[in-house]
């Protein structure tokens, strides 16, 4: 591998180093197979390894095969760091601290994606050319409140060490970026600026001001940056950033200072170069927007003179994308479309301002088409008229007399000289634009003249950080490459005072003795006067040349290389007069004067300015106020006189102003410093050119800034400030001096003499002694920060864990609470349902006595009434006639006829003549047939026989109703016990819910008792058993009932029979009789019998059903004296119907009784299973608090 040389900012010139360096050599250092470098070029080292070394020569065969003899103790040789020191973090702890070793440091971190290293207080970062997620908000946080050296290398940590220092020590700091174009600069000065966003504290009111502070980057990129040879988004200005940070750090507001704006780009650019990216943004939008085609008037950017000249005109920046952000930050930065437009209007005149073509009459005058259509669009883009612009760039005013006292003449101007005049009106109005586009976003940020708005600036601090270009020397190098020399010459003596020149000083002051005190660093003081030196200085002279009437480039050039001839810093070119050499810091630059006074001078015509502060749009007027306190019609001169009083500014002049002001506030604050190194010039990832990289390194001055800061004590701290910081490490002590409390802290702490100093007033330590200690104290005090954290937790915790017990335990009471009331609810409205049912059932009974009693009192009547019936007609005496016994299926069941008083009613006059019908028809009668006719005719007519069928059909409902409501009772009771059981559970998983972490040991003490679920299946198991129970006695009652029933409707139908067989016995008489059955009267009693017989005979089935009651019977049958025996055996069958029906109440009311006594007995089912899921749930409750108090053992032991 090939890398770079030498060339550091100060050359040690002590020959005891020297005389070192070779012993080092000669004490067999370098031994056979040793790694080694070996210089052959200024910027070129390659890797070999020592073949054989003799007295004088050392012979190293190098990586490509080469055998080259080197004498011993060349400085041409360097021993190369062993391979696994070589991608170390920070370059100061390489054992052999050079440039070869330093550079292979570098490209190696820079090929393992390692591009940040640190140099001692330097921080040197690579642009890597492609995205490496070194700036994820992730990574962001990573680097919040860390050391610097804890953490790898980062801009992140360049950041956090600055808003550290902020807060620590209230002291302003400032970042200071420098680096060549395409070293990254712009990109990490934003991400240091995402990085304080971050980490400063927020509010509501500084949310707005951070977001706009981030914002204004993609908009100073678009007016301030350009693709160059080297840099595709190149800065072409310097800008010096603060942010204002309030007592409570938050971002309070933010300025911007801009410097060396490089306006000549506007009109010029090098071959493969563009102009500003603003110009080919708005070209980007033509066919896209109507206004920037219509009102702007633009077209293609090919068309225009002023972006053409680079010969790059392809949008490879993505203009079109970068338009639509860098109107997105306009918004956020609070910049409204009007204003947005008057600055395109200006941009678009300056790009139609270039395409005005000025030509040449015969006379040598500039002539303009007056009717040019740039012209006229370039006007009315101003606001001017397009006739007053052509006069004032082909004509010149001067004045006559002495100071200008005489008359105004005008004068025509040459072809050159309009064009210049054209350049200088388009550099102007861009130059003003970008300025007035600075200070609008300043006033965003809400900082207006370095003011903070309505509060005090001694309670804000401010960290600062400035981008600003890095050293440039070209083949060919002109006025802009000598303003930004001259600015990083003085970057780099605050550089060289902060790290070698205060040095010394400080040690010297503190009196204390310091190996490199004797060394002898070369500053770049000399070179710094002699560009700026007040009266003989480069600068003076140029301005003293602008200010001549005749002053000219060759004169200035003749004119310095006789003043520094002898000039240690200066040299004249050989076969050039308009050239020179200056020995810079980094490099001897050889300028080529041609150009400097004119661009010293940038000359704007006064009637051009004239014509912009008169007659031109307010936006234009307000860009060119400055020209109305700076008379500018001095910079032609006078011809004849070459006195003039009028005060003269140059570019020069205003550029020392505004570099000592930045510089004056550099100096007040804490300096960190960032180096940035472009590795390759293809803008490649991955690809190292070791010569550049090596030439950029000298040109930042890091050699002897490494080396110092290794050998030094770059760490001072005040003692009394050490003594508070560092006696936490050490015992205590009682000594009243701080300087002899100092020395016995640091004896205590076992620090060596070659690792600290004791000054005066401070303590002067090594950088890897300060870091140990810091370590040692933040250990420390994590440890007793973990302590205090860990009583402060337990404090928290026993004070939580209180609560929730409280919390658990009120819980509990309000379930326990809840659960009685549940408990108590139900057996409320189980009383309830028992009363109700109660007074169903007494209601029942009460409305069936009734009923029975209206039935026996209708009884009564109607005996009564038959009695009165017999004493008024009393019937003849009959021979008894044994009745035929009709045989009853066995199937049978005989319906109990209802006592119904007889009346001729429809029905029955309908069922006398059918039955009469039935006698006189023969013998072909189908009984079927009529029956079912009968039954048809009793449905439809719903006669007194549908009484009898829904009488029974009442009573087979009775018994189907008593049963449905026994099976719904059953359902009742089992959905009310599951419902309760549901519930009681549901409650206590849903208490036991709310304290997760006992889950586990209720699921342990679940395990050593009965399953709740269980114990509900077996109780439920038990009910249905007991239920089932009793359903067979209730059904057993019900037979029994149902027999009884059966057997009173038998004992009635027997009644029935007896009363038709004292009919026909009646029927046997003579004389006329009466049907029972159908009330027709039959002239004999012999026609009477035999009628009876024939329908006895075919119609005996309906005998028991007929439907005819006694009441029918004793209205038909005369008052016959036979009959007198007969009726007491119908008393004494109505006797024993009556007996039986009283039977039938009090089967009914056993039958209710037993109803009640199982409804009891069900009740104290319910009862006892309540109980026990009572007794259930108290356990589940004894099981949780035996396990909370468990828990809370083993927290208090814990």
């Amino acid at each position: 591998m090939e890398v770079g040389s030498n060339g550091a900012v100060g050359e040690i010139s002590n020959d005891i180093s020297q005389k070192k360096r070779t012993s080092s050599y000669k004490d067999n250092r370098l031994l056979v197979t040793s790694r080694i470098w070996l210089k052959v070029s200024d910027l070129r080292w390659v890797a070999g390894t020592v073949e054989s070394v003799d007295e004088k020569n050392l012979t190293i065969r190098t990586e490509d095969g080469m055998l080259v003899s080197v004498p011993r103790g060349s400085n041409r040789i360097s021993q190369r760091t062993p391979p696994g020191m070589v991608a170390i973090d920070d370059l100061t702890a390489l054992p052999d601290l050079d440039e070869p070793n330093m550079l292979d440091s570098l490209c190696q971190r820079y090929l393992q994606h390692k591009i940040y290293t640190r140099t001692g207080p330097i921080l040197v970062g690579m642009n890597p050319w492609q995205d490496l997620r070194l700036y994820a908000p992730e990574v962001l946080h990573s680097y919040r409140k860390q050391q610097m050296n804890s953490m790898p290398p980062h801009v992140f940590a360049v950041s956090e060490t600055a808003f550290a220092n902020l807060q620590a020590e209230r002291k302003d700091q400032t970042i200071l970026v420098s680096g060549d174009s395409g070293s990254g600069k712009t990109e990490s000065t934003k991400f240091m600026m995402q990085y304080l966003a971050a980490v400063a504290n927020h509010t509501q009111k500084t949310a707005n001001i951070e977001q706009r502070v981030l914002q204004c980057n993609p908009v100073l990129e678009a007016f301030g940056n350009a693709k160059t040879l080297r840099n595709d988004n190149s800065s072409r200005f310097g800008k010096y950033i603060d942010i204002n940070f309030d007592s409570s750090f938050a971002i309070s507001g933010a300025k911007i200072d801009t410097y060396l704006l490089e306006k000549s780009r506007v009109v010029s650019q090098q071959p493969g170069e563009r102009n500003f990216h603003i110009f080919y943004q708005l070209c980007s939008q033509v066919g896209k927007d109507a206004y920037f085609s219509n009102i702007l008037a633009l077209r293609p950017a090919e068309d225009f003179n002023y972006l053409y000249q680079g010969a790059h005109v392809t949008v490879s920046y993505k203009a079109a994308n970068s338009f639509e952000n860098t109107v997105e930050a306009f918004m956020a930065i609070g910049i409204p479309q009007n204003e947005q437009e008057e600055i395109f209007k200006v941009i678009g005149a300056v790009m139609h301002m270039g395409n005005i073509k000025i030509s040449s009459d015969k006379d040598g005058n500039s002539v303009i088409d007056p009717n040019s259509t740039d012209a006229i669009n370039c006007t009315r883009l101003l606001g001017c008229s397009h006739h007053d612009l052509i006069n004032a760039l082909m004509q010149r005013q001067i004045q006559a007399g002495i100071l200008g006292s005489g008359d105004n003449y005008l004068v025509a101007q040459t072809c050159q000289q309009a064009m210049d005049a054209r350049d200088a009106l388009a550099r102007a109005l861009y130059e003003h634009m970008f300025s007035a586009l600075v200070q609008r976003i300043n006033v965003s940020f809400g900082m207006v003249n370095n003011e903070l708005n309505g509060t005090s600036q001694k309670n804000h601090k401010i960290i600062s950080i400035l981008d600003i270009f890095g050293f440039e020397h070209f083949k060919t190098n002109y006025f802009e490459q000598m303003c930004i020399n001259y600015a990083n010459e003085k970057l780099q003596g605050h550089f060289n005072e902060y790290n070698f020149s205060l040095e010394v000083i400080e040690y010297q002051r503190e009196q204390i003795d310091w190996s490199y005190s004797d060394f002898k660093f070369e500053t770049n003081t000399k070179c710094i006067e002699l560009i700026e030196g007040k009266r003989n200085g480069l600068f003076a002279l140029l301005d003293e040349q602008c200010i001549m009437p005749n002053g000219s480039d060759s004169t200035f050039c003749t004119k310095i290389q006789q003043e520094f001839a002898s000039h240690p810093h200066f040299s004249v070119v050989k076969m050039s007069s308009s050239q020179f050499q200056i020995k810079h810091y980094a490099a001897d630059v050889i300028y080529d004067a041609n150009g400097f006074c004119f661009k010293n001078k940038d000359p704007v015509q006064p009637a051009l300015v004239s014509l912009m502060c008169n007659q031109t749009s307010p936006f234009v007027k307000e860009l060119f106020k400055r020209f109305v306190h700076n008379d500018l019609s001095s910079i032609a001169g006078s011809p004849t006189r070459g006195r003039s009083t009028i005060i003269f500014e140059s570019v020069t002049m205003q550029f020392k102003r505004q570099l000592g002001d930045l510089m004056a506030r550099i100096n007040a604050a804490q300096p960190h410093f960032v180096r940035c190194i472009n590795p390759n010039s293809q803008k490649m990832p991955k690809l190292i050119e070791p010569e550049m990289i090596l030439d950029q390194l000298r040109c930042s001055g890091l050699m002897e800034a490494v080396r110092v800061s290794r050998a030094g004590f770059p760490v001072r701290i005040l003692h009394e400030d050490f003594i508070y910081r560092y006696s936490i490490l050490v015992q205590p002590i009682n000594i009243s001096e701080d300087r002899l409390n100092v020395i016995e802290m640091i004896r205590q702490m076992k620090i060596s003499i070659e690792n600290f100093r004791v000054g005066l007033t401070k303590v002067f330590l090594r950088r890897a002694v300060h870091e140990r200690m810091e370590e040692d104290r933040s250990r420390l005090l994590v440890r007793e920060a973990s302590t205090i954290q860990r009583v402060c937790r337990g404090h928290m915790a026993r004070k939580l864990f209180r609560k929730i017990k409280k919390m658990r335990n009120d819980a509990a009471r309000a379930l326990q609470g809840q659960s009685r009331m549940a408990i108590n609810r139900i057996k409320y409205a189980m009383l309830l349902k028992k009363r109700y049912e109660a007074l169903r059932i007494a209601a029942e009974n009460a409305k069936l006595a009734e009923s029975q009693e209206k039935e026996r009192e209708k009884e009564r009547e109607l005996v009564k009434e038959q009695e009165r019936k017999e004493v008024r007609a009393p019937p003849p005496p009959a021979p008894v006639v044994p009745v035929k016994e009709v045989a009853r299926p066995a199937n049978d069941v005989i319906v109990a006829p209802r006592e119904i008083p007889f009346q001729q009613t429809p029905e029955a006059t309908y069922i006398s003549d059918l039955l009469w019908s039935i006698r006189t028809s023969a013998n072909s009668f189908d009984i079927d047939t009529k029956k079912k006719e009968i039954e048809a005719k009793m449905a439809k007519n719903s006669g007194w026989y549908q009484d009898v069928l829904k009488a029974c059909e009442s009573l087979l409902q009775e018994k189907q109703d008593f049963l449905t409501e026994i099976k719904n009772l059953h359902a009742t009771v089992d959905h009310n016990a599951k419902n309760k059981v549901d519930v009681l559970t549901k409650e206590i998983v849903g208490k036991n819910s709310e304290i997760h972490q006992l889950t586990q040991w209720l699921v342990e003490a679940r395990a050593h008792a009965k399953d709740p679920i269980y114990v509900r299946r077996q109780l439920e198991e038990q009910f249905q058993m007991k239920i089932s129970s009793q359903n067979r006695v209730i059904e057993e009652v019900v037979r029994q009932l149902e027999l009884t029933k059966a057997e009173l409707r038998w004992k009635e139908a027997e009644n029935a029979d007896l009363v038709n067989r004292v009919s026909r016995q009646m029927a046997s008489s003579s004389g006329p009789r009466i049907d029972p059955h159908d009330g027709r009267l039959y002239s004999s009693a012999q026609q009477y019998s035999s009628s009876r017989n024939s329908f006895d005979g075919e119609f005996s089935p309906f005998r028991s059903t007929s439907g005819i009651s006694q009441e029918h019977l004793k209205a038909a049958m005369p008052s016959d004296p036979l009959m007198r025996s007969k009726d007491e055996r119908i008393r004494e069958l109505s006797r024993q119907l009556e007996e039986q029906q009283r039977r039938y109440v009090t089967m009914e009311q056993q039958l209710s009784s037993e109803l009640q006594q199982r409804n009891a007995m069900m009740h104290e089912v319910i009862r006892e299973k309540d109980m026990k899921l009572e007794e259930m749930g108290i356990r589940l409750y004894m099981l949780t608090e035996a396990a909370m108090r468990q828990k809370d053992r083993q927290l208090n032991g814990w």
